[in-house]
């Protein structure tokens, strides 16, 4: 098992690279913007649209 290391706050991590992934999500798109995941959950999106830098 070949380990890497990934540098990050608050600790490194540590992972197998044959035998991990990475999932990258759009948050903005999926989470703040009307229509996305966090509106199908029932948020109100409007109330963390001010995240968003215009």
């Amino acid at each position: 098992m070949l380990q890497k290391l990934f540098r990050a706050n608050p600790f490194p991590l540590s992972f197998d690279s044959k035998t991990t992934a990475l999932v990258m999500i759009d948050m903005q798109r999926d989470f703040v913007e009307p229509g996305g995941f966090g509106e199908a959950l029932g948020n109100d999106v409007s109330l963390v649209r001010s995240a968003i830098v215009p």
